[in-house]
């Protein structure tokens, strides 16, 4: 994956979408199927009124169905009709220990859940969004490969430099249960994230499909030294079928992503030091080529190349009722240009060859590789000191951006769609080496996932009955 202009792929932890929660409503109900343990279930218990269910009665009033995988195996749960029940009451369902297998058996238990993250999570929720939808929020083991690079400048013109990698493993530690736990309170409470952020939706006749997962990653310092970093990217995935007659039957996907990067307080902000400040996000949407992937062909992609501002504007033609009628689906995320002073935005080598990458970068007060004129002349001619810095670079990067895929024919398959988000942060330093004298040093901190994250696309969910 070492395809960006100056820095490497960073990836996320996934955990879910939004925010943390206040005000749980009081009495908030959650039905537990046979046994569950474990430190996910133990903060459920401390704040919720549990009941254990009993098979074939009603969900009811109940928010949320616990099942927890250690004690119900996938076959178990592809049976269990509470599933679907839960579903159609708009009620949450909450796998604890799931294994990939128990996560296809989910799909299979009710019509409603057509999509699943892949591989193993402590906490896998699974939420209904109206009839046609999903949203996931999940809870896992991630490492991280991190790159750190040393560069040091003499005021005699050498350069210097010497780079260290490491992986970095992130379990299910307290501050990941209390993250979970707090989004799954934003579930009960019907706080979802919104689908679109700009443009009309198709018309309702048209069979659709939406998944919705989040790369929620905080870091207290253990990749950016005394530093908290914190991205939170939305991704959508909507699948609609298109019927042009016998000869047009194919299916759109449309995938998009929507949220935030924050670099977090610089550690160190004087003219001698400044850092850890972003100048690099790269986001990456791509079809799986082991997942059926090579059945999507590209059609569009947004933002397109810019600068200081952006805007990602998606449109395609969608038919229905035969090809007698066609909407023209219209996306513009956000509904007005973005600013990103002393910012731009390109294109990379995604992934998969028919994926897209977005590389947003800083361009002012340096770009890379000329980190050296982040520096100016003091008192004295060897006497450097750090410039201010970008505002864009040390405030929340805000991220819109999408790209649209459609099949050859209808298929009801599954399509492995990946996805990643990461940053680059750097640091700029005047060493001190005598008086009047000073060395300068810079220093990027990059990250990437081993492998990306991934989520199978059912889309015959998409399809018309």
């Amino acid at each position: 994956m070492n395809r960006f202009l100056c820095f490497f792929f960073a990836g996320a932890l996934l955990i879910g979408c939004g925010g943390g929660s206040t005000g749980i409503p009081a009495r908030t109900r959650i039905l537990v199927y046979g046994s569950a343990s474990g430190p996910i279930f133990e903060a459920l218990r401390s704040r919720y009124q549990v009941s254990t269910y009993r098979p074939g009665a009603a969900i009811g009033k109940a928010r949320l169905l616990v099942i927890d995988g250690s004690t119900t195996s996938p076959t178990q749960l592809r049976d269990l009709e509470a599933v679907d029940s839960a579903m159609k009451s708009n009620s949450s369902v909450l796998v604890l220990n799931a294994t990939h297998q128990h996560k296809v058996a989910l799909s299979a238990a009710s019509a409603q859940i057509g999509a699943y993250v892949n591989g193993s999570h402590y906490g896998y929720l699974v939420t209904p969004m109206g009839k046609t939808g999903v949203d996931i929020v999940h809870a896992g083991n991630s490492k991280r490969h991190v790159r750190t690079h040393y560069s040091s400048l003499s005021n005699n013109g050498v350069l210097t430099g010497r780079s260290e990698d490491k992986t970095v493993e992130f379990g299910l530690d307290d501050a990941l249960v209390d993250r979970f736990v707090d989004l799954l309170d934003d579930r009960l409470m019907g706080i979802l994230p919104a689908s679109r952020d700009s443009g009309s939706n198709p018309p309702s006749q048209i069979p659709r499909y939406t998944a919705c997962i989040t790369d929620s990653f905080i870091d207290n310092g253990n990749i950016v030294p005394g530093q908290t970093t914190t991205t939170n990217v939305t991704f959508f995935f909507d699948v609609y079928e298109n019927d042009g007659g016998s000869n047009a039957q194919y299916q759109w996907l449309v995938a998009y992503a929507t949220g935030l990067v924050d670099p977090g307080s610089p550690a160190s902000n004087d003219d001698r030091t400044r850092g850890w400040f972003q100048t690099g996000v790269e986001v990456d949407i791509s079809p799986d080529p082991d997942g059926n992937g090579g059945q999507l062909g590209y059609y569009f992609y947004g933002p397109q190349p810019s600068d200081n501002s952006y805007q990602a504007q998606i449109d395609f033609p969608l038919q229905y009722a035969g090809g007698s009628q066609t909407y023209s689906y219209e996306l513009n995320l956000p509904g007005s240009p973005q600013s990103i002073p002393g910012w731009s935005v390109t294109m990379v080598e995604p992934i998969a060859e028919n994926g897209r990458a977005w590389s947003f970068y800083q361009t002012s007060p340096y770009t890379e590789p000329s980190w050296e004129s982040g520096f100016s002349h003091g008192f004295w001619i060897l006497d450097w000191t750090v410039d201010s810095l970008n505002s864009t670079s040390i405030n929340q990067f805000p991220i819109y951006l999408g790209a649209t895929w459609r099949t050859p024919s209808l298929t009801t398959e599954g399509v492995v769609m990946q996805y990643a988000v990461g940053s680059t942060y750097e640091q700029l330093h005047a060493k001190y080496d005598s008086p009047g004298i000073y060395t300068r040093q810079h220093t990027p901190i990059t990250t990437e996932p081993p492998n990306p994250s991934s989520v199978t696309l059912l889309f015959g969910r998409a399809t018309a009955p």
